[in-house]
């Protein structure tokens, strides 16, 4: 539930008694010194920030505080401005500032989650009061909660058995909406049934019809599969002989439906199949028939014409597939390209006899227009020419700019004419426009008209329906031309077809119906060949429907069950989850009537989570695609994705958080809300890479080659500032450092390792700038392993950063098997994993065999660094923190990092960061704990410092305990110890448009070793080495232990040390070793032949 509220009118409603207290948010606002940059529509405005802001995509140039918290239960928030302080300041103007009054406006929602309900408040802390601006330094908030029922969006499905659960089940398919038949040698020569032996009363059709599933949750569909009725002609003997047939009505996959606020017939539009499924199912008992309904009475009103429409629309061409600096995005597809061409003519694009030339008709088109300007397109059509409204002017028109401008316009033409033929032919123009000397382009989109023809049947089949009948209670139709074969069914539900009683009057049919609704009619010529659908094949039972107690589904495509299978078993043994393996056209079968279509995942996922307060992973075993249609055949759309927008490339976007939003309420946006499960895709498109990834998970979870102190490591990396005109950038290294110092903070054991890009030289090359120490400390860091590798900074599809820090051959170049890190990469389309013509870097680092990343927290398109930043601590944050004592998993830190940035005003930027790999997947934190309990003999009491000092002899002794702090006596293995010397405050080089900046580290290692544990305790000596800094300071020991036996480890540090001087009563050390030297061996004399 989402309502907009002006600030001003909550003053009045202070004195209002609620149920409930109020929660109180309380805000101080620390505002940046002065404004960054940000490019809007093509021009360079101010972007004021504050602590904590969170960027909005749909406004650029402010950020918006948002707060989420707790509350009692659903209902509708309302919030009172208790107390709130403005300073005046000079904003300086942008386009953002139409969003701005003199009122603060707030946003609120109420969302469910697993936890319970959850409230959110979100506002842009600046006002506009006349030409002033003035910004809040602190604000309190009063933020009631007006109970109220729950939306249908919380509601789950109620059947539990599916349709397809038993019987004979077969699966046929069809591509247009009309009358089919099923012959005889249909079902038992292409079906494969034994029609011979089939009573065919138990032949019964089920389908729920064509068009894509609605994307709002509490929109009415149909749960499972709904029975069609047929008619059967023959087997009155009990029989199915050559002579009989069924004939059944089908709708296609796109559907025509009624806009009652555009007045007309549009098409909505299936993007993700091109075929509609049925399937038949034999049974006992007997199925559904057509059945004769009775005519109403006083059916006065007499209809002799009726509405149709017809729609010219080509899908050939995905905007930003077709562009070099964009990847295949969003549901509009489009069809000729006016560039070379300006113009196209159409001819006889559409046939409507008995047309009523006195009526007029209604063309809608649309296109996409690129140009510097605002432009639009022309239709000619009979002697008249329409216009369409204007597209908005783009940035770039040829071929330049980036992928943050909007690409193209979208221009509608809406206009009523006359039409004085059957046959309509036109012609479409784009000229260049006015004044614009420079490129231009377009493309079409559709061409649609809505017309009245005579009441005539024309042709085998006829759809007819008519919009003047809704102002009478009950109507006569009268078809003319109406052959004596001619039958008439009622399939205003196409579900079920019925007969109204027919009058002949010469070629004249009439018949009544009740039209308090419109009703829809298909004449058709009993004795036509009627078209033949598609035989997909005999499929076994299934029941989704019936599931319950799951901890996990794993989706996957048929190719890759085997291996979907083995992680599942691993899976359910290693951690106890309950698993559910689902391939994913039986998810179609129940959810979409046999369709791809992306929100039957969706519905299934929420019938899950409705019945199963267990079910939290969904994982997608299969690569996606943005052609789920594979019109550019290219293929690998196994596991389809859910795509956004169209026309901005910033907007257009895959993400599979579509699958987890399962309790959003909003009609408007499926996207919004919170995520209920945690979702993860394994991009493979081959068994190869399929077996690959579960290798490689099964092998980070369960292989004692794993257990090594790189566990203790996270490495950070910072990209530097590359501002140039029209680059407005970030300092990335300090938002890295920011972050990593606050896990330092807290999570005292891990060791840090930080890659700052300006902290390395560059270097010139003929292919641009480089930084090879960085590229090399990199890799030298993959190689070694870590936890995890966090990087934030300018990036694409083949890598990180402008000096090409990270590129595909090396990730490529990776062997790191027994210790793969997780990637978090806060930068641009690194792992857009829906181009099936591209493999990503960020999906070949997942995919290599030999190691790479064990899971990427990744983007998939452009992103908003202040909100990546946001991110991607929230998500560090969870994962290295335990939940409830328990070792998180990569999904659910993924799923609360994101919840804890679902406000509206940033949603998008969260929808583009993506989970490759397996959300149910522990991270590889160690268990246990080790403490330091001794050194030289002395007890440690966490108060003293005890000193090291250069050539001192020190022995220390500790134990690895639980969590709590017990002694774990059964624990038996090696320890890792790790000695550091000081930290050190070092600088970045301040190159080009770089600051200087002082960020801490502490990497000189002074002492790395072995030990055993022996009943969970452990000792070590070793000798300080003598190339210390020799001024006083703390140092750290970092602990790691494993007991391969259990598969267990623990981790710990100590540093209540101080490093520095020189031990007095150190051994002098000055004579030199004694060296005998040999050749080939000992034996060797002289003269004697040395091995080659």
């Amino acid at each position: 539930m989402n309502k907009l509220i002006a600030a001003a009118a909550l003053f009045l409603n202070v004195s209002l008694a609620f149920s409930q207290a109020p929660t109180i948010v309380r805000e101080q606002f620390r505002w940046e010194e002065k404004a960054g940059e940000v490019l809007l529509e093509g021009k360079v405005v101010p972007a004021w920030q504050f602590e904590g802001g969170v960027s909005s995509s749909q406004h650029p140039s402010l950020q918006f505080f948002v707060h989420r918290f707790p509350v009692a239960g659903y209902g509708r928030l309302r919030v009172v401005v208790a107390d709130a302080r403005f300073e005046p300041f000079e904003k300086g103007a942008s386009p953002d500032d139409e969003y701005l009054r003199e009122q603060l406006q707030f946003e609120t929602a109420v969302e469910r989650s697993r936890e319970g309900y959850f409230g959110k408040v979100a506002f842009a802390p600046i006002v506009r009061r006349g030409a002033r601006f003035e910004r809040l330094t602190d604000i309190t908030l009063q933020v009631f909660l007006e109970p109220g029922p729950e939306p249908v969006a919380f509601r789950g499905p109620t059947t539990e058995q599916s349709a397809l659960s038993d019987g004979q089940i077969y699966k046929i398919a069809v591509r247009e909406r009309g009358v089919h038949r099923l012959t005889y040698n249909f079902l038992r020569n292409e079906l494969r049934i034994d029609i011979d032996n089939i009573d065919p009363r138990q032949i019964k059709l089920y389908g729920n019809g064509g068009g894509p599933l609605p994307f709002y949750i509490g929109e009415e569909r149909i749960d499972d599969l709904a029975e069609n009725a047929i008619q059967v002609v023959g087997g009155e003997d009990g029989s199915f002989g050559p002579a009989d047939y069924i004939l059944f009505y089908a709708e296609g996959p796109d559907k025509w439906r009624f806009n009652d606020n555009a007045g007309q017939f549009g098409l909505d539009k299936n993007v993700y199949d091109t075929r509609n499924f049925y399937f038949i199912k034999i049974s006992p008992g007997n199925g559904l028939r057509i059945q004769d309904v009775a005519p109403p009475g006083n059916a006065a009103y007499i209809s002799t014409a009726f509405d149709d429409y017809a729609r010219l629309e080509k899908e050939s061409v995905n905007l930003f597939h077709e562009w070099v600096k964009a990847q295949g995005s969003g549901q509009n597809w489009f069809g000729d390209h006016f560039e070379v061409a300006r113009q196209y003519t159409y001819n006889n694009a559409f046939s409507f006899p008995g047309l009523i030339a006195s009526e007029p008709a209604v063309l809608r088109a649309s296109m996409a227009l690129r140009a510097s300007v605002k432009s639009r397109f022309f239709i000619d059509i009979n002697g008249q020419s329409l216009q369409s409204e204007e597209a908005r002017s783009v940035t770039s028109v040829d071929g330049g700019g980036d992928n943050t401008t909007v690409y193209a316009g979208q221009a509608v033409l809406n206009d009523t004419i006359q039409l004085n033929s059957p046959n309509v032919s036109f012609t479409v123009r784009y000229p260049y426009p006015q004044g614009v000397a420079d490129f231009s382009e377009g493309w079409l989109d559709y061409v649609q008209l809505n017309v009245r023809r005579a009441l005539r049947m024309e042709g085998t089949q006829m759809h007819f329906r008519d919009r003047r009948s809704l102002a009478h209670p009950a109507t006569t139709f009268q078809l003319q031309n109406a052959g004596a074969n001619i039958e008439v069914w009622d399939i205003t539900n196409p579900l079920a077809p019925a007969r109204p009683a027919l009058a002949r009057a010469g070629n004249q049919l009439s018949f009544a119906a009740a039209t308090q609704t419109l009703r829809e009619f298909i004449a058709f010529d009993a004795n036509q060949e009627f078209p033949l659908p598609e035989a997909v094949g005999p499929i076994p039972n299934q029941n989704l429907h019936g599931i319950s107690d799951v901890d996990m589904v794993i989706l996957y495509y048929r190719d890759f069950e085997q291996e979907a299978l083995r992680l599942a078993q691993h899976r359910a043994s290693l951690n106890g989850l309950t698993i559910e393996l689902v391939e994913i056209e039986q998810v179609y079968n129940e959810f979409s009537s046999g369709r791809k279509d992306p929100t039957a995942i969706r519905d299934f996922a929420r019938l899950l989570y409705s019945r199963s307060p267990t079910f939290r992973y969904l994982l997608l075993f299969g690569d996606g695609s943005f052609d789920s249609r594979d019109l550019y055949g290219l293929g690998g759309d196994f596991i389809p994705t859910y795509q956004k927008e169209s026309f901005n490339p910033v907007e257009a976007y895959p993400t599979d958080d579509y699958y987890g939003l399962l309790t959003n309420d909003d009609p408007a946006d499926p996207l919004k809300g919170i995520l209920n499960i945690a979702v993860g895709r394994l991009p493979v498109k081959t068994p190869e890479e399929a077996a690959n990834a579960a290798d490689k998970i099964i092998h980070y979870d369960s292989d004692e080659a794993t257990m090594g102190d790189w566990r203790n490591r996270l490495v950070f990396v910072g990209d530097d500032n590359d501002t140039s005109p029209g680059n407005f950038d970030l300092d990335h290294y300090e938002d890295a450092d920011e972050i990593a110092e606050g896990l330092n903070d807290t999570l005292r054991y891990l060791n840090l390792e930080k890659i700052y890009l300006d902290a390395f030289p560059q270097e010139s090359t003929p292919g641009g700038e480089r930084i090879p120490q960085a590229t090399e400390q990199l890799n030298r860091s993959v190689f070694q392993g870590a936890l995890a590798v966090t990087y934030l900074g300018h990036g694409g599809s083949r890598g990180w950063a402008q000096e090409r820090v990270l590129n595909i051959s090396d990730a490529l170049s990776w062997e790191n098997f027994d210790n793969m890190p997780i990637f978090i990469t806060a930068t641009c389309s690194f792992t857009g994993y829906d181009d099936p013509a591209f493999v990503t870097a960020g999906e070949e680092v997942f995919l290599n065999p030999s190691g790479g990343a064990i899971a990427l927290m990744t983007t998939v398109r452009a992103v908003y660094a202040s909100s990546n930043k946001r991110m991607t601590r929230n998500a560090l944050n969870y994962l290295f923190y335990r939940q409830d004592g328990k070792v998180p998993t990569v999904g659910e830190a993924f799923q609360r990092g994101k919840n804890d940035v679902s406000g509206e005003f940033n949603i998008n930027n969260a929808r583009k960061f993506a989970l490759i790999g397996d959300p149910s997947m522990p991270v590889a934190i160690p268990i246990h704990k080790v403490a330091t309990t001794a050194i030289d003999g002395q007890l440690v009491d966490g108060a003293q410092y005890d000193t090291l000092r250069a050539l001192q002899r020190v022995t220390i002794e500790g134990a690895v305990t639980s969590q709590d702090g017990q002694l774990l006596t059964g624990f038996n293995g090696v320890i890792y110890p790790t000695i550091y010397d000081k930290a050190q405050i070092v600088s970045t080089l301040g190159q080009g448009a770089n600051k200087n900046y002082n960020y801490r580290i502490q990497k000189n290692v002074l002492f790395r070793g072995r030990a055993s544990v022996s009943g969970g305790r452990f000792q070590f000596s070793l000798v300080v080495p003598k190339d210390i800094n020799y001024q006083f300071g703390p140092g750290k020991i970092s602990y790691y232990a494993a007991d391969g036996s259990v598969m267990q480890d623990a981790a710990g540090s100590y540093e209540n040390i101080i490093i520095g001087g020189t031990d007095p009563n150190a051994l002098a050390d000055d004579q030199g070793p004694k060296v005998e030297v040999f050749m080939n061996t000992e034996d060797f004399v002289f003269g004697s032949i040395t091995n080659p």
